[in-house]
C-alpha cells in the first residue's frame, strides 16, 4: 500500500525553497593524543595510591578507635575500677603502638614517663602521672578526675605509632 501524493500547497509556503540546516557531526569526548592518556593513567594511579595509603592508615589506627571507646565506657564503671581501667587501656594501646617486650615490663614512673615521651608534647600532668604511677598500686579508692580522661584521649591520639 502506497501513500497518496502530498497536495502541491502542502506545508508553511513561507519556506518553500529553503533549505534544510544540516547539524553538525559529534563532539568525541575522547582525548586525541596519547599525551592525555598518560596523565590520565597517572592521575588515576595516583588517586588509587592514595585511597590505599589512606585505607591502610585508617586500618591501622583501628586500636586507637577502639581504645578511646573503651576510655568512654570506663566512666560509667565505680571509682575503684576506674583507673585501673585507664591504665589497661592506655597500656594496650601502647603495646599495639610499639612492641609487647618493650611496653609489657613498664611500671610505676618509667610507665608513666614513657607514655609521655611517645607524644611531641607531654599529656600527662604530674596529678595524673602520679596517679598512673603509684595511687593504682596503692589499692586505695581513688576518684579519677576528668583531667585524667582528657589527657589519656590526648594521648590515644596523638603519640607515636612504631608500625605506621
Amino acid at each position: 500500500m502506497t501513500l497518496p501524493p502530498l497536495p502541491s500547497p502542502f506545508g508553511n509556503p513561507i519556506f518553500k525553497g529553503q533549505a534544510e540546516i544540516v547539524a553538525a557531526s559529534d563532539i568525541d569526548w575522547l582525548p586525541q593524543t596519547p599525551g592525555w592518556v598518560i596523565i590520565g593513567a597517572l592521575l588515576c594511579g595516583f588517586i588509587a595510591r592514595l585511597a590505599w595509603r589512606k585505607g591502610k592508615l585508617w586500618h591501622r589506627n583501628r586500636y586507637r578507635r577502639e581504645a578511646l571507646q573503651r576510655i568512654n565506657d570506663i566512666e560509667e564503671r565505680t571509682a575503684s575500677e576506674q583507673l585501673i581501667a585507664i591504665n589497661e587501656t592506655l597500656k594496650l594501646a601502647a603495646m599495639t603502638a610499639s612492641t609487647r617486650s618493650e611496653v609489657a615490663s613498664l611500671a610505676g614512673e618509667a610507665w608513666a614517663n614513657w607514655l609521655n615521651q611517645r607524644t611531641a608534647i607531654p599529656a600527662f600532668s604530674a596529678n595524673s602521672m602520679k596517679a598512673l604511677a603509684h595511687d593504682i598500686y596503692q589499692g586505695a579508692d581513688n576518684t579519677v578526675n576528668a583531667a585524667l580522661y582528657q589527657e589519656a584521649r590526648q594521648w590515644l591520639k596523638n603519640h607515636r605509632d612504631d608500625h605506621a
